[in-house]
């Protein structure tokens, strides 16, 4: 006990920390990463560097209204959709993506996820990453998760979004 906190016993293996520090990870994305942002944008306001998030604001209001990169699927990044951070969060749940039926590349489809949860994990991992082996399961189709437009308003949340290919 260090500081009145009783941490993990060191039995528990390497695999199961890395699953819940994924989860973390995720959860201070959504939680913490807002906060922060919006205290590190007012704090530039308040400086010379005046510049810099008011420009990133300027960027971020075309980026939406013109070049509407939120909408079109973002700009997908492939090595992040593939990140090991995401098979860790898959293995902490588990998440499994189960495949009944053969589609063909050639249409469109809407896949329903429900109960999705406040943040969404299982669908983000199973259609946001390829934790599940969605292309290996499903080749051809390319999966995007549609999230709320406010998601896109953070600096880091929107970056990773727009790599994941989302909506």
């Amino acid at each position: 006990m260090v500081f009145g906190i009783d941490f993990a016993p060191k039995s528990i293996p390497l695999e199961c920390r890395l699953q819940t520090l994924s989860v973390l990870c995720y959860t201070l994305l959504f939680t913490l990463i807002p906060v922060v942002c919006f205290v590190v944008f007012v704090g530039l306001l308040l400086t010379r560097l005046a510049v810099l998030p008011l420009a990133y604001a300027s960027w971020i209001v075309y980026d939406v209204a013109v070049k509407r990169t939120s909408s079109r699927g973002g700009r997908r990044w492939e090595m992040v959709r593939r990140l090991s951070l995401w098979k860790y969060m898959r293995d902490f749940f588990p998440v499994k993506l189960q495949k009944t039926a053969e589609l063909p590349a050639h249409c469109n489809y809407v896949f329903g996820y429900h109960p999705h949860g406040i943040m969404g994990c299982g669908a983000f991992v199973n259609f946001a990453s390829e934790a599940t082996g969605f292309s290996k399961q499903f080749p051809g189709i390319r999966p995007h998760l549609l999230t709320l437009k406010p998601n896109f308003r953070y600096p880091f949340i929107r970056a990773l979004l727009l790599w994941m290919g989302e909506l």
